[in-house]
Formats: C-alpha cells, sequence, structure tokens
C-alpha cells in the first residue's frame, strides 16, 4: 500500500478523538521501523492482535544463540499517553532466562520510551485491544 494508505485514521467523534490502527497497519508500521534499524538481532517479525494483548513473534539470533521470540504486550492510558503494560517476552515458548534477560531489557527499552513520548496531538483516555485493530479514545 501507499505510504498515506497505512496513516493512521484520526476521526474526530465530537470533541475528542479516536485513532483505530488495524492488524494489518501495525504489521506495515513495524515493517518500515525494522528496516530502520539494521542491526537487530532478530528477523521474521510479525504481529498479531489478541483479545487485550498485542503479540509479536521472530527470529532472535544473538550470536549462537538463535531461539523462536514472542513479544506480547498490554496498552494502557496513562497520564494522556499510550504506555506498553505486561510486557511479557517468550523464547522457544519460555520465559528469557535470567543471563538474556539485560539484553532483552536493552532491546525493549526504546521501544517503551518511544511510546511514552509519542505525542498523539491529543490526551489519551482510553486504548482498546481487540482482535482486529487497537482503538485510542482521547479528547
Amino acid at each position: 500500500g501507499e505510504a498515506d494508505e497505512a496513516s493512521v485514521a484520526a476521526a474526530a467523534t465530537g470533541d475528542g478523538a479516536e485513532i483505530v490502527t488495524t492488524e494489518q497497519q501495525l504489521n506495515e508500521i513495524l515493517q518500515t521501523a525494522l528496516a530502520d534499524q539494521q542491526d537487530l538481532p532478530i528477523s521474521d517479525v510479525s504481529v498479531r492482535l489478541d483479545p487485550g494483548a498485542i503479540v509479536g513473534s521472530g527470529k532472535l539470533a544473538l550470536g549462537f544463540f538463535n531461539a523462536a521470540v514472542q513479544l506480547s504486550l498490554g496498552l494502557s492510558a496513562v497520564d494522556g499517553k499510550v504506555i506498553p503494560t505486561n510486557i511479557e517476552i517468550l523464547l522457544d515458548g519460555k520465559p528469557v532466562p535470567a543471563m538474556l534477560q539485560s539484553q532483552v531489557d536493552a532491546m525493549t527499552a526504546p521501544l517503551i520510551e518511544e511510546a511514552s513520548r509519542a505525542d498523539y496531538g491529543f490526551y489519551v483516555e482510553s486504548v482498546e485491544i481487540t482482535d482486529d485493530a487497537i482503538r485510542i479514545v482521547g479528547k
């Protein structure tokens, strides 16, 4: 699709604002973001939406270590911003080993920081994740 097609559609509802991002748009945004990161040790990344959670999966390669990685997180509205919550990472279906936890944290920290810095142009009041879209409602 064209870039403007993938851009997030904001529909004004009265004096509020609503952003709906579909699973497909999310994958397009993700691929674009990953294309800028040359040295990420992750490939075959895709995202799906479950009720209440965003679930991303891919293949992780750190040195000799290879694993299927799955990241799931919820979203909450905090102080007018969208903040990731309940971040859970599984490697080959198991929790991250302690020795790799700091590397994983280093990879997820920028995502959280970026999310908390994002400016939606309005005060976010609620975030809802259904199995096909994320709805952000604000004023």
